[in-house]
């Protein structure tokens, strides 16, 4: 038990309630045939850590590098297709030894219209979408059968890059989420129920390229689908827009 002045604690007194006498600023409690002394201790102040900001403040976060695995922006080279874009980008993390290249924030939305999210492996990328799994059973699974929609996030540091990909989920058959679950290991698999390893599929909407740049100017390039079903891509560099050669 403690307040704002420090921690309170308790001690027993002998059987009789007797003993030596509480000191000042503690009081006595009886329990059938036992009393105990309670105490206010106070905290000592803490003692600082460095001479620098203490860490997680304004002052801390904005003194840590950032951008420092950032190469300069290119505005050459892109595809037409966002996932064949994607491909040459998760090619190019891959190379660049990328620590999990083909993890991604996969976020979902609750009940209550609050955001969820967690870190899930992509198990596949073609033309039907971005493909992760997971249990049926679990949190992620309750939420996309609520809300079949979600948002991936890719962020590859030491190249200063991001992907964001968002749109409706869509749940893949059964078997292909059987042979998705046959691939993982033995002891993966025996955490799961049968017919709860689900393989679901993000068919994108929005696809967006972030390249950071050591000048801040940096390129975002974003494929929007359009009524057609093909996609409009538009560009900028810092707040101005340009045009893709």
């Amino acid at each position: 038990m403690c307040d704002e002045a420090g921690v309170v604690t308790a001690r027993p007194m002998d059987h009789s309630g007797h003993g030596e006498l509480p000191p000042a600023g503690a009081w006595v409690s009886r329990k059938g045939e036992r009393a105990y002394v309670y105490d206010l201790v106070r905290e000592a102040d803490p003692e600082p850590l460095s001479n620098g900001p203490v860490t997680g403040s304004s002052a801390h976060l904005r003194a840590l590098p950032t951008l420092t695995g950032v190469r300069d922006a290119q505005m050459f080279g892109w595809s037409d297709d966002p996932v064949q874009q994607f491909r040459r980008w998760l090619d190019g993390a891959i190379e660049a030894d990328a620590p999990e290249p083909h993890a991604a924030v996969v976020s979902t939305i609750d009940d209550r219209g609050i955001p969820d999210g967690r870190v899930l492996i992509l198990r596949e990328i073609d033309g039907r979408g971005w493909a992760v799994a997971g249990k049926a059973s679990s949190r992620i699974g309750s939420q996309i059968r609520a809300r079949p929609a979600a948002a991936l996030t890719f962020w590859w540091q030491s190249l200063a890059r991001s992907v964001r990909v968002r749109g409706v989920v869509v749940e893949a058959p059964r078997e292909e989420s059987d042979v998705d679950l046959a691939a993982r290991s033995p002891q993966a698999r025996a955490d799961v129920a049968p017919g709860d390893w689900t393989l679901w599929r993000l068919e994108a909407e929005r696809v967006e390229f972030w390249q950071g740049s050591t000048d801040r100017r940096h390129v975002r390039v974003v494929y929007s689908r359009d009524a057609d079903g093909g996609w409009t891509v538009s560009a900028s560099r810092g707040a101005e827009a340009v045009t893709l050669p």
